[in-house]
């Protein structure tokens, strides 16, 4: 709530209006503050269901970070939102007490979907730049430039090349850079190799650091707590950071690693005997 308030503020005082992105997120990346506000979502709904929040309360926070999510302008943060807002849909017609609740949830379901691919511009063009993809649209390094969807998907390419060439142990992680770049140019990628673009997926960095064994290890990682006893709130953040990690390679920075690794930790705790 406090890093929100800083960034609308500050976006306030500078641009005299509420900035989009990387000129709103100020203290972090976009994509990882949208990640953090999606988790503080389904964390408010696991209080408001130990009645440690009032309904009121998880309803302004909801709204609020909500909000937010959408100011970041992050696709993978839209798509968390989205998945949250159903599994809270889901959850919530369980509980006769609330099922009055359901139909509100879905029209500012269907109106954040709206908002989000009509008024936001960083959707719109992503949306742009998947049909170009699907039509086979020739796209020069102008298109690839100002569209990160596009980006993407060269980035996957290449990436899915490397580790067709390196399968089963990678390429170390200190190379890994090196050769995507070597990647970018062979395939008239200049932007891509100018900008020294990591993979934007963790797990195709893993499988290309570490080949398909550590592709493995952190696949294990990820599905091991669904066979545990029931711990919806950890199955939860497990799914929300899985999302996360298509679009980033969140083990390359602390904001990613710091987070998912205490909370994954945290959250263990939860299957302990007398926990």
């Amino acid at each position: 709530i406090t890093a929100s308030l800083i960034c609308l503020l500050h976006s306030l005082y500078k641009y005299k209006t509420i900035t989009y992105h990387n000129e709103f997120s100020i203290l972090l990346h976009p994509s990882y503050f949208a990640m953090y506000l999606t988790f503080g979502i389904i964390a408010a709904y696991h209080l408001y269901k130990k009645q440690i929040f009032s309904l009121t309360l998880f309803t302004i926070i909801v709204i609020f970070f909500s909000i937010i999510v959408f100011i970041t302008s992050a696709k993978a943060g839209f798509i968390s939102l989205f998945y949250t807002y159903v599994f809270l849909s889901v959850d919530m017609l369980k509980q006769i007490k609330i099922k009055k609740y359901i139909i509100p949830v879905i029209t500012l379901i269907v109106i954040i979907s709206f908002l989000a691919v009509n008024y936001n511009s960083r959707l719109s063009n992503g949306i742009k730049g998947l049909r170009q993809i699907i039509t086979n649209d020739k796209f020069d390094n102008k298109d690839i430039q100002y569209n990160s969807t596009l980006q993407r998907y060269f980035i996957w390419k290449s990436s899915v090349a490397v580790i067709k060439e390196n399968p089963v142990i990678g390429v170390g992680c200190g190379d890994i850079k090196d050769i995507l770049i070597n990647k970018y140019n062979s395939i008239n990628a200049y932007f891509l190799a100018q900008q020294k673009y990591n993979c934007h997926n963790q797990f195709l960095e893993t499988a290309i650091g570490q080949g398909l064994i550590g592709l493995l290890c952190l696949l294990l990682l990820l599905v091991y707590p669904f066979f545990l006893k029931n711990n919806y709130l950890q199955r939860q953040f497990i799914i929300l950071i899985t999302i996360n990690l298509l679009f980033e390679s969140m083990f390359n920075t602390q904001a990613g690693t710091v987070f998912i690794s205490f909370f994954y930790s945290l959250l263990s705790l939860n299957n302990q005997p007398n926990s």
